[in-house]
Order: structure tokens, then C-alpha cells, then sequence
């Protein structure tokens, strides 16, 4: 299945947590958990979507992200329109170095790509993991064992 949806998850997620920092006065760090919080909020409101299969799927995500974008830049009053935000709290300081710094932009990358690949090795282990690697392969074939595929998409 093609999904064309993340970067509307990726762009509720940036609103959401930019907007609580520069408009609310909640920390960084807050922040960050109200933008993930708002992407799963999005990702739940979009579960209805996975029933749909084929180019149907991939048509009303590539849909629901149109219309967040055009909502991103037309809704002046929230999100500043085209232009953007001002004002967004910078990130604190990661591990004595300024955020802005490319020695610390390098250890915040290299730490999520080692949690995100140790979380990849031990999901690819699991039965849950088994499951998803043999809806790859069919996904018919996965749901005449039992196995809930549409829940495995989710």
C-alpha cells in the first residue's frame, strides 16, 4: 500500500508543537510531546482510510494531506498562512552544545537512528513483526491464517 500521508502527519505534528511554544509559552520540550501527540491524534482520525485498498487508499490519503496543506496556508489566523510562524521557542542546549550547532544537530540525529534501529531489530523479532513481513508477502494468504490484517495495518 502507498501512502502519500505522512507529511500530513509530519506538518500537524510541526504546527502543533510550534504553535504550543510560540503561542502558550509551553516549553521546548512540551512542545514536542503536544506535536507528537496532535500526529497521532491525526493518524487516528485517519484509520477509517485503511479499509480503503489499492489506488483508492493512496487517493483519499493523498487527499486528507492536500487539504491539510491547504488548510496550513490559507488559515492566516492559526498558522500564519504562507509565511509561516515567528517567534517558535530554539531548541535547549543537547549535551553542552548549542542546538544550533552542527556537532549537536549530529548526536540528535545519531541517537534517534540508533533508538529507531534497536526498536526495528526487536519489532522484526517479534510475532507482530512476522505477521507484517508475511502481509508483505500476501496479504490474502496472511488473513486465511487468522491474522486481523486490517488491524496489521494500523
Amino acid at each position: 500500500m502507498v501512502s502519500f500521508g505522512h507529511s500530513a502527519f509530519f506538518g500537524v505534528g510541526a504546527y502543533a508543537s510550534a504553535l504550543a511554544t510560540a503561542r502558550l509559552g509551553v516549553p521546548v520540550a512540551a512542545g514536542l510531546a503536544v506535536g507528537a501527540g496532535a500526529a497521532l491524534l491525526a493518524a487516528a482520525l485517519m484509520l477509517p482510510l485503511l479499509r480503503l485498498r489499492g489506488p483508492y487508499f493512496a487517493l483519499a490519503v493523498l487527499a486528507c494531506a492536500q487539504i491539510l496543506r491547504i488548510l496550513a496556508t490559507e488559515w492566516r489566523g492559526l498558522t500564519g498562512g504562507a509565511g509561516g510562524l515567528a517567534n517558535i521557542a530554539p531548541l535547549p542546549a543537547l549535551f553542552g552544545q548549542a542546538a544550533g550547532g552542527k556537532l549537536a544537530a549530529y548526536l540528535l540525529i545519531a541517537s534517534i537512528v540508533l533508538l529507531f534501529a534497536l526498536g526495528y531489530a526487536r519489532l522484526r523479532a517479534s510475532h507482530y513483526g512476522l505477521a507484517l513481513r508475511a502481509m508483505h508477502d500476501g496479504e490474502d494468504a496472511t488473513g486465511v491464517l487468522g491474522v486481523d490484517t486490517t488491524l496489521l495495518r494500523a
